[in-house]
Protein backbone atom coordinates (compact mmCIF):
# COMPACT_ATOMS: atom_id res chain seq x y z
CA UNK A 1 0.00 0.00 0.00
CA UNK A 2 1.14 3.73 -0.92
CA UNK A 3 1.01 5.28 2.58
CA UNK A 4 0.86 8.84 0.79
CA UNK A 5 -1.34 11.90 1.71
CA UNK A 6 -3.31 12.10 -1.64
CA UNK A 7 -5.94 15.07 -3.19
CA UNK A 8 -7.73 15.37 -5.87
CA UNK A 9 -8.98 18.55 -7.01
CA UNK A 10 -11.68 18.28 -9.40
CA UNK A 11 -13.48 15.11 -9.11
CA UNK A 12 -15.16 14.57 -12.64
CA UNK A 13 -15.59 11.12 -14.33
CA UNK A 14 -12.03 10.38 -14.98
CA UNK A 15 -11.18 10.99 -11.48
CA UNK A 16 -14.00 9.22 -10.06
CA UNK A 17 -12.89 5.92 -11.88
CA UNK A 18 -9.07 6.34 -10.83
CA UNK A 19 -9.97 6.93 -7.33
CA UNK A 20 -12.60 3.79 -7.40
CA UNK A 21 -9.70 1.69 -8.97
CA UNK A 22 -6.94 2.71 -6.43
CA UNK A 23 -9.33 2.01 -4.04
CA UNK A 24 -10.51 -1.33 -5.37
CA UNK A 25 -7.29 -2.28 -5.37
CA UNK A 26 -6.03 -0.91 -2.04
CA UNK A 27 -3.18 0.53 -3.78
CA UNK A 28 -3.88 3.31 -1.05
CA UNK A 29 -5.19 4.33 2.32
CA UNK A 30 -8.34 5.50 1.98
CA UNK A 31 -8.50 7.80 5.18
CA UNK A 32 -5.48 9.54 3.81
CA UNK A 33 -7.25 11.22 1.36
CA UNK A 34 -9.41 14.00 0.41
CA UNK A 35 -11.22 15.20 -2.08
CA UNK A 36 -11.68 18.80 -3.36
CA UNK A 37 -13.94 21.14 -5.61
CA UNK A 38 -16.68 23.80 -5.25
CA UNK A 39 -19.61 21.96 -6.04
CA UNK A 40 -19.59 19.18 -2.88
CA UNK A 41 -22.67 17.71 -3.98
CA UNK A 42 -20.88 16.07 -7.25
CA UNK A 43 -18.93 14.04 -5.39
CA UNK A 44 -20.14 13.79 -2.00
CA UNK A 45 -21.65 10.38 -2.67
CA UNK A 46 -18.45 9.01 -3.59
CA UNK A 47 -17.39 10.25 -0.26
CA UNK A 48 -20.08 8.36 1.32
CA UNK A 49 -19.09 5.52 -0.49
CA UNK A 50 -15.94 5.16 1.15
CA UNK A 51 -15.77 7.14 3.49
CA UNK A 52 -13.39 9.61 2.37
CA UNK A 53 -13.02 13.13 3.41
CA UNK A 54 -14.85 15.82 1.59
CA UNK A 55 -14.46 19.57 1.16
CA UNK A 56 -14.62 22.60 -1.06
CA UNK A 57 -11.32 24.58 0.06
CA UNK A 58 -8.59 23.45 -2.25
CA UNK A 59 -5.94 25.16 0.12
CA UNK A 60 -7.32 22.93 3.30
CA UNK A 61 -6.93 20.29 1.12
CA UNK A 62 -3.64 20.03 -0.29
CA UNK A 63 -1.83 21.40 2.70
CA UNK A 64 -0.45 18.39 3.48
CA UNK A 65 -0.65 16.54 0.55
CA UNK A 66 1.95 14.53 -1.28
CA UNK A 67 0.43 14.06 -4.51
CA UNK A 68 -2.42 16.24 -5.94
CA UNK A 69 -4.41 15.00 -8.91
CA UNK A 70 -5.42 17.89 -10.91
CA UNK A 71 -8.77 16.84 -12.59
CA UNK A 72 -10.54 19.96 -13.39
CA UNK A 73 -11.24 21.39 -17.19
CA UNK A 74 -8.51 22.61 -18.68
CA UNK A 75 -9.20 26.09 -19.19
CA UNK A 76 -9.58 25.86 -15.31
CA UNK A 77 -6.52 24.69 -14.39
CA UNK A 78 -4.81 28.20 -13.74
CA UNK A 79 -7.40 29.44 -11.65
CA UNK A 80 -6.54 26.18 -9.75
CA UNK A 81 -2.93 26.76 -9.84
CA UNK A 82 -3.08 29.86 -8.95
CA UNK A 83 -5.30 29.58 -5.74
CA UNK A 84 -2.99 26.43 -4.19
CA UNK A 85 0.76 27.06 -5.13
CA UNK A 86 1.79 29.14 -2.29
CA UNK A 87 0.09 26.26 0.03
CA UNK A 88 1.75 23.16 -1.16
CA UNK A 89 4.39 21.02 -0.13
CA UNK A 90 8.16 21.82 -1.74
CA UNK A 91 8.02 18.21 -2.83
CA UNK A 92 4.16 17.78 -3.78
CA UNK A 93 4.08 15.38 -6.54
CA UNK A 94 1.39 17.14 -9.24
CA UNK A 95 -0.26 14.93 -11.27
CA UNK A 96 -2.66 16.32 -14.10
CA UNK A 97 -5.13 14.71 -16.01
CA UNK A 98 -5.93 18.11 -17.56
CA UNK A 99 -5.80 17.08 -21.31
CA UNK A 100 -3.79 19.68 -23.57
CA UNK A 101 -2.60 21.38 -20.56
CA UNK A 102 1.31 21.32 -21.18
CA UNK A 103 4.14 21.19 -18.63
CA UNK A 104 5.23 24.56 -19.64
CA UNK A 105 1.61 25.91 -18.92
CA UNK A 106 1.62 23.71 -15.30
CA UNK A 107 5.37 25.19 -14.94
CA UNK A 108 3.90 28.61 -15.66
CA UNK A 109 0.31 28.30 -14.04
CA UNK A 110 2.40 27.01 -9.81
CA UNK A 111 5.18 29.76 -11.07
CA UNK A 112 7.60 27.00 -10.51
CA UNK A 113 10.14 25.44 -12.99
CA UNK A 114 11.28 22.84 -11.32
CA UNK A 115 8.07 21.71 -9.72
CA UNK A 116 7.34 17.93 -9.85
CA UNK A 117 4.59 17.12 -12.66
CA UNK A 118 3.35 14.17 -14.53
CA UNK A 119 0.71 14.24 -17.09
CA UNK A 120 -1.85 11.23 -16.90
CA UNK A 121 -4.57 9.95 -20.03
CA UNK A 122 -6.59 7.26 -18.39
CA UNK A 123 -9.30 6.23 -19.61
CA UNK A 124 -12.93 4.52 -17.72
CA UNK A 125 -12.48 0.88 -17.59
CA UNK A 126 -9.34 2.06 -14.70
CA UNK A 127 -12.08 1.82 -12.10
CA UNK A 128 -12.04 -2.11 -12.80
CA UNK A 129 -8.47 -2.24 -13.16
CA UNK A 130 -8.85 -2.65 -17.36
CA UNK A 131 -8.09 0.45 -18.45
CA UNK A 132 -4.90 1.83 -20.53
CA UNK A 133 -2.86 4.62 -18.43
CA UNK A 134 -0.15 6.82 -20.41
CA UNK A 135 2.04 9.06 -18.82
CA UNK A 136 4.81 11.28 -18.90
CA UNK A 137 6.86 13.13 -16.12
CA UNK A 138 8.69 16.42 -15.99
CA UNK A 139 11.72 16.87 -13.17
CA UNK A 140 11.49 13.20 -11.54
CA UNK A 141 13.48 11.85 -9.33
CA UNK A 142 14.26 7.72 -9.90
CA UNK A 143 11.91 7.36 -6.57
CA UNK A 144 9.43 9.66 -8.08
CA UNK A 145 8.87 7.70 -11.05
CA UNK A 146 9.04 4.49 -8.98
CA UNK A 147 6.49 5.93 -7.05
CA UNK A 148 3.87 7.09 -10.39
CA UNK A 149 4.25 3.41 -11.69
CA UNK A 150 3.32 1.85 -8.41
CA UNK A 151 0.37 4.43 -7.82
CA UNK A 152 -0.95 3.69 -11.70
CA UNK A 153 0.33 0.29 -11.54
CA UNK A 154 -3.00 -1.44 -10.54
CA UNK A 155 -5.36 0.40 -12.91
CA UNK A 156 -4.50 -1.40 -16.10
CA UNK A 157 -2.15 -1.56 -18.82
CA UNK A 158 0.60 1.40 -17.60
CA UNK A 159 2.26 3.45 -20.73
CA UNK A 160 5.16 5.31 -20.16
CA UNK A 161 5.06 8.05 -22.79
CA UNK A 162 8.92 9.55 -24.10
CA UNK A 163 7.37 13.00 -24.25
CA UNK A 164 4.03 15.05 -24.23
CA UNK A 165 3.23 14.82 -28.01
CA UNK A 166 3.41 11.13 -27.81
CA UNK A 167 0.95 10.96 -24.64
CA UNK A 168 -1.74 13.00 -26.81
CA UNK A 169 -1.47 10.62 -29.90
CA UNK A 170 -1.90 7.87 -27.51
CA UNK A 171 -4.97 9.81 -25.47
CA UNK A 172 -6.96 9.46 -29.20
CA UNK A 173 -6.94 5.64 -29.40
CA UNK A 174 -6.98 4.75 -25.85
CA UNK A 175 -8.73 7.81 -23.84
CA UNK A 176 -10.77 8.50 -27.00
CA UNK A 177 -11.07 4.61 -28.00
CA UNK A 178 -13.69 4.12 -25.18
CA UNK A 179 -15.91 6.47 -26.83
CA UNK A 180 -15.30 5.30 -30.40
CA UNK A 181 -16.28 1.55 -29.33
CA UNK A 182 -19.38 2.93 -27.54
CA UNK A 183 -20.27 4.88 -30.44
CA UNK A 184 -20.07 2.11 -33.12
CA UNK A 185 -21.84 -0.24 -30.61
CA UNK A 186 -24.84 2.41 -30.23
CA UNK A 187 -25.60 2.27 -34.01
CA UNK A 188 -25.14 -1.38 -34.29
CA UNK A 189 -28.17 -1.34 -31.27
CA UNK A 190 -30.03 1.02 -33.57
CA UNK A 191 -29.44 -1.46 -36.84
CA UNK A 192 -30.70 -4.32 -34.51
CA UNK A 193 -33.94 -2.77 -33.51
CA UNK A 194 -34.36 -1.80 -37.17
CA UNK A 195 -34.36 -5.34 -37.77
CA UNK A 196 -37.36 -6.16 -35.88
CA UNK A 197 -35.20 -7.77 -32.94
CA UNK A 198 -36.72 -7.94 -28.98
CA UNK A 199 -35.45 -4.70 -27.54
CA UNK A 200 -34.73 -6.49 -24.33
CA UNK A 201 -31.93 -8.48 -26.26
CA UNK A 202 -30.72 -6.13 -27.98
CA UNK A 203 -28.04 -4.43 -25.86
CA UNK A 204 -26.96 -7.53 -24.26
CA UNK A 205 -26.43 -9.12 -27.99
CA UNK A 206 -24.24 -6.42 -29.00
CA UNK A 207 -22.53 -6.26 -25.33
CA UNK A 208 -21.77 -9.86 -25.78
CA UNK A 209 -20.58 -9.51 -29.32
CA UNK A 210 -17.87 -7.41 -27.91
CA UNK A 211 -16.82 -8.93 -25.10
CA UNK A 212 -16.46 -11.93 -27.55
CA UNK A 213 -14.48 -10.52 -29.39
CA UNK A 214 -11.89 -9.25 -27.00
CA UNK A 215 -11.84 -12.46 -24.88
CA UNK A 216 -11.17 -14.00 -28.19
CA UNK A 217 -8.00 -11.69 -29.35
CA UNK A 218 -7.28 -11.76 -25.96
CA UNK A 219 -6.73 -15.64 -25.42
CA UNK A 220 -5.71 -16.17 -28.97
CA UNK A 221 -3.46 -13.47 -29.26
CA UNK A 222 -4.54 -13.29 -32.52
CA UNK A 223 -4.58 -9.50 -34.77
CA UNK A 224 -8.18 -8.10 -35.37
CA UNK A 225 -6.80 -7.92 -39.30
CA UNK A 226 -6.52 -11.40 -39.07
CA UNK A 227 -10.01 -12.55 -37.21
CA UNK A 228 -11.46 -9.96 -39.62
CA UNK A 229 -10.00 -12.09 -42.54
CA UNK A 230 -11.17 -15.30 -40.63
CA UNK A 231 -14.64 -13.93 -40.57
CA UNK A 232 -14.97 -12.37 -43.83
CA UNK A 233 -14.91 -15.36 -45.93
CA UNK A 234 -14.93 -14.97 -50.00
CA UNK A 235 -18.48 -14.77 -50.93
CA UNK A 236 -19.91 -13.67 -48.00
CA UNK A 237 -22.10 -11.70 -45.90
CA UNK A 238 -19.57 -10.21 -43.62
CA UNK A 239 -17.32 -9.85 -47.17
CA UNK A 240 -19.73 -7.48 -48.70
CA UNK A 241 -20.69 -5.93 -45.54
CA UNK A 242 -17.21 -4.70 -45.00
CA UNK A 243 -16.64 -4.25 -48.88
CA UNK A 244 -19.33 -1.83 -48.74
CA UNK A 245 -17.80 0.16 -45.59
CA UNK A 246 -14.32 0.07 -47.19
CA UNK A 247 -15.96 1.65 -50.40
CA UNK A 248 -18.24 3.99 -48.83
CA UNK A 249 -14.57 5.79 -47.47
CA UNK A 250 -15.06 4.10 -43.92
CA UNK A 251 -12.00 3.96 -42.77
CA UNK A 252 -10.80 7.40 -44.68
CA UNK A 253 -13.78 9.58 -42.64
CA UNK A 254 -12.64 7.26 -39.28
CA UNK A 255 -9.33 8.22 -39.66
CA UNK A 256 -9.81 11.90 -40.40
CA UNK A 257 -12.28 12.37 -37.71
CA UNK A 258 -9.38 11.08 -35.30
CA UNK A 259 -6.96 13.63 -36.75
CA UNK A 260 -9.47 16.47 -36.24
CA UNK A 261 -9.71 15.37 -32.63
CA UNK A 262 -5.49 15.44 -32.42
CA UNK A 263 -5.77 18.40 -33.47
CA UNK A 264 -8.36 20.14 -31.50
CA UNK A 265 -5.95 19.26 -28.52
CA UNK A 266 -3.89 21.97 -28.73
CA UNK A 267 -7.17 24.45 -28.79
CA UNK A 268 -8.18 22.89 -25.10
Amino acid sequence: MINKNITFIGVGHISHAIIDGLLKAKTVDKDKIILSGPHLERFNDLGKKYGLKTTTNNIEAVKNAEIVFIGVRPKVVEKVAGGIKTHLKSDALIISIAAGVTFDLLHKYFSAKEIKLVKVIPNIPVAYGLGVVGWVGDYLTVQDKTLVKSLLKPLGLIIECKDEKTLDKLSMISGCGIGYVAYFMKNLEKIAKSYGLNEDDVSKIVLNTFTGTVKHLSETGESPEKLTSAVATKGGITEEVLKSMEEGGFSKLFSESVKKGYDKIGEL
